[in-house]
């Protein structure tokens, strides 16, 4: 059936409208990163992103609002493509949740908008509250319940897994994510994989349940051996 000419005018208006938008996340994601949130102004990022600061305001009601969802732009960027794999072993699973969560928090935006929000707090903690609760509690919570299809199921032992989902993630965490927060440019290290596998080891040598107790923490390690490397995990530099 053919477009009607009202049709055809509100998809070009919808087109529009998301150009607009995709312009203004771009132009505020440098703003906040080259000036920092409190500097940073919507009439700059209006003239930057080619819009009105009217219009600019019709899409976002705050200067937080935005900068909240140029978080969530930043961090939807790195999820693309990503495999949620949840019906493999307990081992290879975790394998891949973990892999996939260090590969999010040590992109180049990712790490650096951080560093934004957390310069915020003596002045606006709630800005960084929003940044804690919309993407680092928002993974921890991902991983807990992943850990609670694993217990169903009967590859773990029930446990407190809001607990275990900070131990498991802090373990990886200390050596391939917080050193990139710190430094200026940071490249993962060669020995990343094997990294996560020890942390995994560790981790189902307390807890692995009745499908996994047979071969224990060194049989789950030697399945994960076998899976090679994360694409991208090795290779990836940032900063």
């Amino acid at each position: 059936m053919p477009k009607t000419p009202t049709q055809g005018l509100l998809r070009y208006r919808q087109s529009l409208t998301e150009r607009k938008r995709a312009d203004i996340l771009r132009a505020a994601r440098e703003v906040f990163l080259g000036e920092g949130f409190s500097k940073a102004a919507m009439s700059v990022i209006a003239h930057q992103a080619n819009v009105s600061t009217a219009t600019l305001y019709k899409h976002f009601e705050s200067k937080e609002r935005l900068f909240e969802d140029v978080v969530r732009n930043a961090y939807a960027a790195v999820e693309e493509g990503a495999a949620h794999v949840v019906d493999g072993d307990a081992a290879n699973t975790l394998f891949t949740f973990l892999g996939e969560s260090v590969r999010r928090h040590s992109s180049q935006d990712a790490n650096n908008l951080l560093r934004v929000a957390w310069a915020e707090v003596p002045e606006s903690a709630e800005l960084a509250r929003a940044f804690f609760e919309s993407q680092l509690q928002a993974r921890h919570a991902e991983l807990r319940a992943l850990l609670d299809h694993l217990v169903k199921r009967g590859d773990l032992v029930g446990h407190d897994t809001d607990l275990g989902a900070g131990q498991i993630s802090g373990m990886v965490k200390e050596a391939l994510v917080w050193p990139g927060i710190y430094k200026a440019t940071h490249d993962l290290p060669a020995n990343a994989d094997e990294i996560i596998r020890q942390a995994i080891e560790t981790y189902l040598a307390r807890f692995s349940g009745k499908r996994v107790a047979s071969t224990g923490a060194a049989g789950a390690s030697k399945r994960l051996q076998s899976t090679g490397k994360l694409p991208g995990l090795e290779t990836r530099a940032h900063a």
